[in-house]
C-alpha cells in the first residue's frame, strides 16, 4: 500500500513537470507585429494583369498598381481593412481583409478581380442654334440592343451601357441629320459611372429650304474676293433668292430698300421659304456678317400700337436666321449661329452672325425670313471683327446704332458721306449721298412735328466736338415733290411733308438733345416733280469738348437725299 502512493506520488510530479514545460513553450510562440505591409495584385475577370488600377484605403489614401497589376501598401495597421479599387471601365471592386490574412510577420498577400462596369449616357436633344428641344428622337448604342427614345422635353438615359469597349451613339429623328458621337471608357464619371452629354440635330439637307432646287446651288452667285458691304441697290447683283409660288405662297420681291422677304404663310412656318443666298470666301474680311433687316407693321400681324406697348405674343414678326451649307449641299453642323431674330420695329435693325469657324471655307450663305410678312432686307456687311453697338436709349425707332469708329473730319462730300457716315432704317446710300426714306405716305396720318412717329431712316457718325464744329450744315435735295400733299388738300389724311431732325446721343447712347425737326419746304407752292434743294443749320456749341453720335434721321417724309454735310465754327 506504501509503495501504491508512492507511485501515484511520482505520478502526479511527472505531470506536474509537463504541464509546466508545456505552458513555458506556450508562452515562447511569437505574436503579429501591429503595423504591416499589404501587397497584392489587380486583375480582370480572365485573370489578366491590369496596371494603373488605383486601390485605396483609409477612404483617402490609394496607390496605383504597376505595369504587372502589383500593388504594396506599406505601414497599415495590422487588422481589419476595406481596399477599393477603381479604374475606367471597371465597376468599382470592395476587397475586406481581416487579421486572419497577415501572417507572423505581418504581411498581407491578396488578389483584386476588377469586373466590367456599366455605365449610364444621359442628356437632353434640341434643335442646333436654338433651345427648342425635340421629342421622340431615337438614342442608341451602336452594335448593341441598348436605344430609348427623347421624351417631350428632349431628355434621354441610356441604362447599363457596358464601359470598356469604344462605342458609337446613333441620334435619329426623320427629317434631321443623324448624328454619330464616340464614347469611351474615359468619358463616363469614374466616381458616378454617368456620361452626361447632349447632342443638337440639323435639319436635312434641303427640307428646310423648299423654295430651292439642289441644282441651284451650283449656280449660286460668288461674292468677290474684295466685296465687304452690299448695299440695297445692289443686292440683285451679289444674291440669287428664293423661287416665287412655292408651297406656302412666299417670294422675295425686289424693293428700293433691298429685297422683301415674304413668307405670309402658316402652313409651312417651321420651314424659311424666303430667302436670298449666295457663296463666300470665309477669309479675314469676311469672319462676321451683319444684315439688316425691318418689317411692315400692318402686314405681318402686328401694329404700330404692338410695338409701343411690347406685345407680341399673339403676332407674326419676321424672324432673320443665317443658314449656311457646305460645298456639297449639306448643312455644316452647328451652322445656325444662334436662333431667327425676331425683327420687331420698323426701323432697320443690324443682326450679326459669327462666322469665323467657317474661316478657310467656300460656303453657301442663306438669309431669311421664317414667319413674318414683308421682312425687309437692307443691305448685309463682312467685318474682320464683331462690329460695336450702341443701345440707344429715348429714341423711339432708334433701337441700336452700328459703330464703326469715330472721325474728325468735318466735311463729307456724297463719296465721302458714303464711305464716313453708318446708315440705318429706310436709307441707302447712292451717288448723290444718302437718301433718308420715311415711311410710306400712307401712313403720314396728320403729323405733328411736337409728336412725331418713331425715328424710321437715319444717318450717323460718332465725332469729338470741337470750338471749330459748332455750326452743323447740312445740304439736302428733296426728291418727287408731288410725293409731298398740299397743305390745302382736303384728304382724311390731312397734309405731310419730310420732316429732319438733328439727335445728339452721349458715348454711353443716352439722348442728349433733339434738335427740332426741320420743315422748311413745307410752303413751297405748287408742288411739282422737281427736285428742291434746302439747307439745314443746327446750333452745337453747347457740346464743344464731347464725344457725341451725331445723327441725322427722317421721319415721315419721302426721299430726301443728305448731298453734303459740314462742321464749322459758328459766326461770334
Amino acid at each position: 500500500m506504501k509503495r501504491n502512493w508512492k507511485f501515484i506520488t511520482v505520478a502526479l510530479c511527472m505531470v506536474f513537470v509537463f504541464a509546466a514545460t508545456a505552458l513555458a513553450a506556450c508562452n515562447d510562440k511569437p505574436t503579429k507585429p501591429e503595423v504591416g505591409i499589404v501587397s497584392g495584385t489587380t486583375i480582370d475577370e480572365s485573370g489578366e494583369a491590369l496596371p494603373g488600377v488605383s486601390v485605396y484605403y483609409n477612404e483617402e489614401d490609394f496607390v496605383e498598381s504597376d505595369d504587372n497589376g502589383n500593388f504594396e501598401i506599406k505601414d497599415v495597421k495590422v487588422g481589419a481593412l476595406t481596399l477599393k479599387a477603381q479604374d475606367y471601365g471597371y465597376a468599382q471592386t470592395v476587397k475586406e481583409i481581416t487579421e486572419k490574412d497577415f501572417n507572423n510577420e505581418g504581411n498581407a498577400n491578396v488578389k483584386v478581380v476588377l469586373k466590367e462596369g456599366k455605365g449610364t449616357i444621359k442628356g437632353y436633344i434640341t434643335v442646333s442654334g436654338s433651345t427648342k428641344r425635340i421629342a421622340g428622337a431615337t438614342v442608341k448604342i451602336n452594335g448593341t440592343s441598348i436605344s430609348t427614345t427623347s421624351d417631350e422635353k428632349g431628355n434621354y438615359e441610356l441604362k447599363e451601357v457596358p464601359m470598356l469597349q469604344q462605342r458609337t451613339i446613333i441620334v435619329s429623328k426623320a427629317g434631321y441629320e443623324d448624328l454619330n458621337k464616340t464614347v469611351t471608357k474615359r468619358s463616363y464619371n469614374l466616381e458616378t459611372g454617368i456620361f452626361a452629354t447632349n447632342f443638337q440635330l440639323v435639319e436635312q439637307d434641303l427640307d428646310f429650304l423648299p423654295g430651292l432646287k439642289p441644282n441651284e446651288l451650283e449656280s449660286a452667285p460668288l461674292l468677290d474676293a474684295g466685296k465687304t458691304v452690299i448695299r440695297s441697290n445692289e443686292m440683285r447683283n451679289y444674291f440669287s433668292v428664293s423661287r416665287d409660288n412655292i408651297e406656302g405662297s412666299s417670294k422675295v420681291e425686289d424693293h428700293s430698300e433691298g429685297f422683301c422677304l415674304n413668307a405670309n404663310t402658316a402652313e409651312v412656318r417651321g420651314n424659311m421659304v424666303a430667302f436670298a443666298y449666295a457663296k463666300v470666301n470665309i477669309d479675314d474680311n469676311h469672319k462676321f456678317l451683319t444684315a439688316h433687316a425691318r418689317v411692315f407693321f400692318g402686314q405681318n400681324g402686328a401694329s404700330r400700337e404692338d410695338e409701343l406697348a411690347g406685345n407680341f405674343a399673339n403676332s407674326s414678326l419676321a424672324k432673320l436666321g443665317l443658314f449656311v451649307v457646305d460645298e456639297e449641299g449639306n448643312f455644316i453642323n452647328d451652322s445656325r449661329f444662334g436662333a431667327f431674330t425676331e425683327i420687331r420695329t420698323e426701323s432697320f435693325t443690324p443682326v450679326t452672325f459669327d462666322l469665323s469657324s467657317l474661316k478657310g471655307q467656300t460656303v453657301t450663305i442663306f438669309l431669311g425670313t421664317m414667319t413674318g410678312y414683308h421682312c425687309c432686307l437692307n443691305r448685309v456687311e463682312f467685318t474682320s471683327a464683331a462690329p460695336s453697338y450702341m443701345t440707344v436709349n429715348g429714341v423711339e425707332g432708334l433701337g441700336q446704332l452700328l459703330i464703326t469708329g469715330k472721325t474728325d473730319k468735318t466735311s463729307f462730300n456724297a463719296d465721302e458721306l458714303n464711305a464716313e457716315w453708318s446708315n440705318g432704317g429706310g436709307a441707302a446710300k447712292v451717288s448723290a449721298g444718302i437718301t433718308l426714306n420715311g415711311t410710306d405716305p400712307w401712313k403720314a396720318e396728320h403729323f405733328n412735328p411736337d409728336d412725331p412717329q418713331p425715328v424710321n431712316s437715319y444717318m450717323h457718325i460718332t465725332t469729338d466736338i470741337t470750338a471749330a464744329m459748332t455750326k452743323l450744315t447740312v445740304d439736302a435735295t428733296i426728291l418727287n415733290l408731288n410725293d409731298c400733299m398740299d397743305p390745302g388738300n382736303s384728304t382724311d389724311q390731312g397734309p405731310y411733308y419730310p420732316y429732319v431732325a438733328l439727335i445728339l446721343l452721349d458715348k454711353n447712347g443716352n439722348l442728349l438733345n433733339t434738335i427740332e425737326w426741320e420743315c422748311p419746304w413745307k410752303d413751297i407752292a405748287g408742288l411739282n416733280d422737281e427736285n428742291k434743294a434746302i439747307k439745314l443749320e443746327y446750333d452745337l456749341s453747347n457740346y464743344v469738348g464731347d464725344d457725341i453720335t451725331v445723327v441725322l434721321a427722317a421721319n415721315v417724309g419721302y426721299r430726301a437725299t443728305i448731298t453734303n454735310v459740314a462742321f464749322g465754327a459758328a459766326q461770334a
